[in-house]
């Protein structure tokens, strides 16, 4: 049976009117199946640039079953009732535990991991749309690859907004040692080579000279550099614990911050680096709200439908509102959270730049030096040199050492425990026309 979907039905006449480079991604794909190039295609359209609208406008134009995956339920959410406007959604099915349904249709939805032991109930589709498709690993036979593969290696078109991941190498370093080398890399430069093509590229400071997304405005207001921030024991990344402990006898100039974007915004969204710190603002904080990966269901919809409506003001987060978490109005962002990350950073200022009535900017209030160490939001691209190509204002990313640590082959005492060490590598920026990093990567 197919999902039945009125809530989100719309009149055809409402349907939104595709944006110029939305036609021109549709075209693309189109003239790809048409043309039968052999290989997965990727779109590389910024946050708020209306993937779900594309992918709903391309689904009713192809005339062939359709499988759609997404990694969270939100996503779907947001996808489904944009495809509803487009098609009768007695066509529409929906497979996913999280939402309650396991129906199939002509354009199926699905997340990955509620379809990954079925395999054989669709292997009937021979076109996959992936959303969010940076969550591919090329380089392993995870669910997505396991699953494609088991169906019969149908073309797959992925759509992102971050084309790239974190990657982990071993080099043999002596006798004695291994190091581990983590790199952010461009997917589609990764080994496995699953995705064939950038079909359709778009950046973020495009959009914005265009018109269809907000400009941001940058107040630096950060407590600590990159550089001074405390690592974790195998120094592959911040100690959160230790970031909080060090900043905790600034609390003057945090609440300073949060009074600053209260009194200037309308909608305020702060990242927390933990739940007792998100907790602990809110409480001195009024009419505020704190949403974590623990927050139940029912109150974490609640409070963000009150935030949208603007019956809350300021909402503290730990580890969610990134991706599938879409609200216009919000018009100050205050990251508390330090990431080395380019893809969270990307996930976390993405929230600011949808347009709304009445909004010229989205303040970002930067107290991590985040903006510092990865450069401004829109300054972040992904160009075509002699290859593709990662690159802000500080630098070329694509294959850039981030940091490394050293793990002993076997520990001098006999034992089987193995022991790390090593040193980060902070992110000192390249000229852009830089080759690939320093593993000397020639893919």
């Amino acid at each position: 049976m197919a999902v039945v979907a009125s809530q989100y039905r719309v009149h055809l006449e409402t349907i939104m009117q595709l944006r110029p480079y939305q036609a021109e991604a549709i075209a693309k794909i189109r003239w790809v199946l048409e043309e039968g190039l052999e290989g997965n295609e990727l779109m590389v359209l910024p946050t708020a640039a209306g993937k779900s609208v594309v992918i709903a406008h391309l689904s009713k134009e192809i005339d062939q079953p359709l499988l759609i995956l997404q990694p969270t339920k939100e996503i779907l959410e947001q996808n489904l009732a944009k495809l509803s406007a487009y098609v009768d959604p007695s066509e529409i099915g929906v497979y996913s535990a999280s939402m309650g349904s396991k129906t199939i249709g002509r354009y199926t939805f699905a997340t990955i991991q509620s379809i990954f032991r079925n395999p054989e109930m669709f292997a009937h589709y021979k076109l996959v749309i992936i959303d969010e498709a940076h969550m591919v690993n090329p380089k392993e036979m995870g669910m997505y690859k396991t699953f494609l593969q088991t169906i019969g290696n149908p073309k797959v078109i992925g759509f992102t907004a971050t084309p790239y991941r974190m990657d982990t190498t071993y080099v043999d370093w002596g006798l004695d040692t291994v190091r581990v080398v983590t790199t952010v890399k461009l997917v589609n430069r990764m080994k496995g080579f699953f995705w064939t093509r950038i079909m359709y590229n778009i950046g973020i400071s495009e959009l914005i000279d265009q018109g269809y997304l907000c400009p941001l405005e940058y107040v630096d207001m950060s407590l600590l550099d990159h550089a001074d921030i405390p690592m974790n024991v195998s120094r592959s990344d911040f100690n959160l614990d230790g970031y909080e402990k060090a900043i905790s006898k600034r609390q003057g100039e945090i609440q300073f911050a949060i009074k600053h974007a209260e009194d200037t915004s309308k909608s305020v969204l702060v990242f927390c680096t933990s739940v007792s710190q998100a907790t602990h603002l809110s409480s001195i904080t009024r009419g505020s709200a704190v949403v974590t990966g623990k927050t139940p269901k029912k109150d974490r919809d609640l409070i963000i439908r009150s935030f949208k409506q603007g019956l809350i003001k300021t909402v503290f987060n730990v580890g969610v509102l990134t991706t599938g978490f879409d609200h216009p109005e919000l018009d100050c962002i205050v990251m508390l959270r330090p990431t080395r990350s380019i893809i969270l950073y990307c996930q976390m200022l993405g929230r600011g730049v949808r347009i709304a009535p009445g909004k010229t900017s989205c303040k970002v209030i930067d107290m991590t030096s985040n903006v510092r160490s990865l450069g401004r939001f829109e300054s972040i691209k992904v160009v075509k040199r002699d290859k593709w190509e990662l690159e802000s204002e500080r630098g070329s990313w694509h294959g850039r050492e981030l940091y490394h640590f050293d793990v002993e082959k076997k520990n001098p005492s006999g034992g089987g425990v193995q022991s790390t060490y090593g040193r980060i590598h902070e992110p000192v920026p390249e000229p852009v026309a830089a080759r690939d990093g320093l593993l000397g990567e020639t893919w």
